[in-house]
């Protein structure tokens, strides 16, 4: 068995990790593209707590827009 030296060894965990890595980005992207996130909405009980907090500490204060800040 021939004798590696210490940067031959460090070269070849690098390009082995390196791929490794690549592959795991190529999977994730083929996940995501295959999987979209879908759009969420806000339904009906988020809006009623949501109006109800407002009108607990302004009262006769009107909601009317709900926004998600990303």
């Amino acid at each position: 068995m021939p004798q590696l030296d210490l940067a031959t060894i460090c070269a070849t965990a690098f390009i082995s990790v390196f791929a490794l890595l690549t592959l795991l980005a190529f999977v994730m992207q083929l996940i995501t593209r295959l999987f979209p996130v879908a759009k969420h909405s806000v339904d009906a009980i988020v809006v009623a707590a949501i109006d109800a907090a407002v009108n607990h500490h302004f009262p006769g204060a009107q909601v009317t827009r709900i926004e998600e800040k990303q």
